[in-house]
């Protein structure tokens, strides 16, 4: 894809592999640029090595879980937009991803155009945080 058709570069981290596969596809299609991460470690060096204009970040996972990496991220990258994906119906762990500064919150299963969606409102500066229901 030519440089000015890209939309920006997208970590997706999941430790489901096929999240991280339909979530890559739906976000390429747009024009996006991925990286993809298995775990919270991969997405920290990620992370230290590029510059991301948005994270898509699952909550349960080995090691690193998503709560910790969004705590890493807000010190070692502030700039970056977290949006949390997960399959978890939590709304303590939803408060809290908001607490420590996601911009949006997705529940799996999610619809690929919600996914699309976010992706295009938080990269354009638009916090979704009290847009996103509960």
């Amino acid at each position: 894809m030519s440089e000015e058709n890209r939309k920006g570069s997208v970590i997706v981290v999941d430790d489901d592999s096929s999240v991280r596969e339909l979530v890559t596809r739906a976000l390429q299609r747009e024009g996006y640029e991925i990286t993809t991460a298995a775990n919270g470690s991969e997405a920290s060096h990620a992370t230290a090595r590029k510059k991301f204009d948005l994270m898509f970040l699952d909550i349960n996972m080995p090691g690193l879980n998503g709560l910790d990496v969004l705590t890493i991220m807000a010190v070692g990258n502030p700039g970056i937009p977290i949006v949390m994906l997960t399959a978890v119906d939590d709304p303590d762990a939803e408060t809290e991803a908001f607490k420590r500064g996601a911009a949006a919150y997705l529940k799996k299963p999610c619809k690929m155009i919600d996914v699309i969606r976010t992706a295009n409102s938080v990269i354009n500066g638009k916090s979704m945080a009290e847009e996103m229901p509960s």
